[in-house]
């Protein structure tokens, strides 16, 4: 079971800045998924949201073993090449898991 989940929300005001962010996202995370793996990433899944208030928005959830794999990919994450062109807004959240609910 996971021990930490970090969450990366980006807002973007139009579909097409967010399909372009999408890709190029995508594109990044792929150059360092390995590392993330090694350093204990357990998983990664993204969401895309849709609201009706003309607002675009992805989430990412990355999965980590415990506190160590945690600190060591938010390093590589931090150090990674990412989308700065486009418009957006963002927000970070860390999660401890303190229950699983089967």
């Amino acid at each position: 079971m996971p021990k930490y989940v970090w969450t990366a929300k980006h807002t973007f005001k139009s579909e097409n800045n967010l399909k372009k962010h999408l890709k190029s996202d995508e594109k990044h995370f792929l150059k360092i998924l390995n590392k993330l793996k090694k350093a204990g990433m357990m998983g990664a899944h993204r969401g895309v949201i849709n609201d009706k208030k003309n607002k675009f928005s992805h989430i990412g959830f990355l999965l980590f073993k415990n506190k160590k794999s945690y600190k060591k990919s938010m390093q590589i994450i931090k150090n990674a090449e990412w989308d700065k062109k486009i418009p957006k807004r963002n927000r970070y959240e860390t999660f401890l898991i303190d229950k699983e609910i089967n």
